[in-house]
């Protein structure tokens, strides 16, 4: 028979090497979980770690040289560095907080390593997509490992019920986006960011504000968005899901998946749709203010601290909208700043909560941290560090994110929103302190909670805590990183 002269198009892995390696970890595991006794079912973490390790390793090498990857769908650019950093980071601290769960819960191991590796490498494409199936697919792996790792805890009905509410609307929010990227399709012939960039361009203005077609795909995309980053009104199914979730990986979702989606959504705005720049800063404008006033309101009335956080986080989501409508240099350092920032303190806190409670599982009241300063000084000492931090308090890394954050809006003109987020920034000062004030200047209650703490859960507490600081203090270099990532973009 002779040859068709077909050859297949050839295909860069260097992009794809993170991922790659974080994938293959997670087979690894996901196998050794079935053949290795029970006994040592706890060289599951070392191994997951180490493929966190390989996969750190990968994104630094193949950074340096910005390489691209699936015939140009991915770059490794210095922004995807800067995140994945942050999500790998995220994932090695999260596989140490369950290494002691696990196995107190009685999970399976296995599984629950690789749903977590599964979930890095998801969130490593989504960093590094330049085109809207690459985001796509990314999104849908990172969720579909999300989904079954909030209702890992099968022995109470509010992680049922949270794994339930989070794949319904989670996958009903992917719809939208699958929808609108076909839409956009339809008018650029093409999923390239670049490509849409290109043709959208191309049209008149008058042309472009009547094509309802890409008026309703960008619109689609952008619920979409919202939805995975919990922006007010599209929040509904965060305070369920964090409360329901294992808390190792509540901790794990809400700064890794927050920092790969914000990626995504900051290259789809800059680099597919900046022609719509005024609709969609119109439009994202409101959901900031929305996020904000709405997140910060409803964690005043909280009193589980895991919903409290919940809500928090939905709060931090507006302000670091601030940063990327801001649209400037200062504003793309100051989101990656933010996230770094953010991704420390938040897990911390959870840290914290890993170590009160029965078993590391229970979802906290605010009466149960009562006196906790004369039980154990160092974990109040923690804690009230993480959430002076999340208040954005002088010398902690939030009062210098959400000082970059701020200034960049000043400078873009953004006024109006940077009052609305000074406003709420004192709101939330509120429910930060009363944990602070219940740690401090109430004494311990007849029946207090157990506290369960181990030298590594400590440790790492510890270390956290100082990074929390050390953000606060010296911010200059991870500042200057964050700037050189954005111009690399």
């Amino acid at each position: 028979m002779a040859a068709s002269g077909f050859s297949p198009p050839a295909i860069d892995f260097g992009a794809m090497s993170p991922s790659i390696v974080v994938i293959v970890a997670a087979l690894v595991v996901l196998l050794a979980g079935l053949f290795l006794p029970e006994r040592a079912k706890g060289t599951l973490a070392t191994l997951s770690i180490v493929g966190l390790i390989g996969g750190l390793v990968a994104t630094l090498v193949a950074g340096q040289a910005g390489v691209t990857g699936a015939n140009g769908m991915l770059v490794l650019d210095g922004f995807a560095v800067f995140i994945g950093v942050i999500i790998l980071g995220a994932g090695i601290v999260t596989v140490l907080l369950s290494d002691g769960y696990v196995g107190r819960q009685a999970i399976s191991t296995g599984e629950y390593y690789a749903l977590l590796l599964f979930a890095c490498a998801g969130m490593l494409l989504v960093v590094s997509a330049a085109d809207l199936i690459m985001i796509l697919l990314g999104i849908e792996i990172l969720s579909i490992a999300l989904y079954v790792l909030a209702g890992f805890s099968r022995g109470r009905d509010t992680s049922e019920e949270s794994a339930l509410k989070y794949f319904l609307l989670g996958a009903f929010s992917l719809s939208f986006m699958i929808y609108g990227s076909a839409l956009l399709f339809g008018v650029a012939k093409s999923t390239r960011l670049a490509t849409i960039a290109t043709v959208l361009a191309q049209g008149a203005r008058p042309s472009l504000i009547d094509s309802s077609l890409v008026l309703a795909g960008v619109a689609l995309i952008l619920v979409g968005f919202a939805f995975k980053l919990s922006f007010a009104p599209f929040h509904m199914w965060t305070p369920d899901a964090y409360e329901g979730a294992p808390t190792p990986i509540t901790a794990f979702m809400s700064v890794a998946t927050k920092a790969a989606v914000f990626a995504a959504l900051l290259r789809f705005l800059t680099f597919a749709i900046p022609t719509l720049q005024p609709e969609w800063t119109m439009v994202l404008a409101a959901l900031a203010v929305l996020t904000m006033v709405i997140g910060n309101i409803a964690a005043v009335v909280q009193s589980r601290v895991k919903r409290l956080l919940a809500y928090s986080s939905i709060a931090q989501a507006g302000y670091i909208l601030i940063g990327v409508l801001a649209g400037n240099a200062i504003g793309g350092a100051s989101v990656l700043f933010y996230l770094l920032g953010y991704a420390i303190t938040n897990i911390g806190a959870f840290a914290v909560l890993m170590a009160i409670g029965d078993a590391g599982d229970s979802d906290p009241e605010v009466a149960d941290f009562d006196g906790l300063g004369r039980r154990s000084p160092l974990l109040a000492f923690a804690m009230t560090v993480f959430m002076l931090g999340l208040a954005g308090i002088p010398l902690t890394a939030g009062f210098m994110s959400k000082l970059y954050v701020f200034t960049a809006g000043v400078q873009a003109g953004l006024i109006d929103l940077v009052i609305v987020g000074v406003i709420t920034s004192a709101i939330a000062t509120f429910y930060y302190l009363r944990i602070v004030v219940a740690m401090y200047f109430r004494g311990p209650a007849p029946a207090p909670i157990a506290l369960r703490t181990t030298g590594a859960l400590t440790g790492l507490i510890v270390v956290l805590a100082i990074g929390t600081i050390a953000l606060g203090v010296l911010p200059a270099g991870p500042l200057g990183f964050a700037a050189s990532a954005v111009a690399q973009r």
